[in-house]
């Protein structure tokens, strides 16, 4: 991952910490912007594409949850972690269920939440590359590369149906090397369908 492209939005009403989290994520290399209004983060995230956003649930104006609806609106990849207050089971419940990838209670732990943002953007990256696997498969069912009944490519498109399925899991990292495209990698994977992911890419290996 290269941090330098890797932009972040921190959104908290309360100007020190604010400022605080902005500070330590820089430091880790990322490209930060803070605000503490919560219609100015708004605004910034229709002007500039954010991989992440780290904001505080309750602020006047708008409150961290109806930024992460309104933004995900318009830039549905872009993760959120919400900081609160408050920090019990409900609040990280109801994050998680707006679509929060996670929740942090105050005080903030800077080092657990460089970890988080860690993990977050990790997370983001298997998914996009799972994506670019899945669209790359449909291409090739499209344009009749993988029409026929050969085993091989019915176990290729049996791929492609459980790609969806995993695509949530935190530790699945399908990687497609170059320069033959039906040559596939399995780093790791967990969560549902492993089973048939597993059996698929064994015999895909043997050929």
């Amino acid at each position: 991952m290269d941090k330098a492209k890797v932009k972040i939005l921190v959104v908290d009403d309360e100007q020190g910490l604010c400022a605080g989290v902005q500070e330590a994520l820089k430091r880790e290399g990322y490209v930060v912007d803070a605000t503490t209004d919560a219609p100015a983060a708004l605004k910034l995230a229709q002007e500039r594409l954010y991989n992440l956003v780290v904001s505080d649930i309750k602020m006047p104006g708008l409150s961290g949850l109806e930024l992460l609806t309104r933004i995900r609106a318009f830039s549905r990849d872009t993760l959120f972690i919400l900081m609160t207050a408050y920090g019990t089971v409900e609040s990280a419940v109801e994050a998680m269920k707006q679509g929060a990838y996670d929740s942090l209670p105050k005080p903030i732990d800077m080092k657990r939440l460089r970890a988080l943002v860690q993990k977050a953007l990790e997370f983001q990256a298997v998914v996009a590359e799972n994506n670019e696997l899945r669209l790359r498969l449909q291409t090739r069912a499209e344009t009749g590369l993988l029409v026929g009944g050969s085993e091989s490519m019915r176990d290729v498109a049996r791929l492609e149906g459980i790609i969806p399925a995993l695509e949530t899991a935190h530790a699945l990292h399908v990687v497609l090397r170059e320069p033959s495209e039906s040559d596939m990698d399995l780093v790791c994977f967990s969560g549902r369908g492993d089973k048939d992911l597993a059996e698929v890419m064994d015999r895909l290996a043997a050929r």
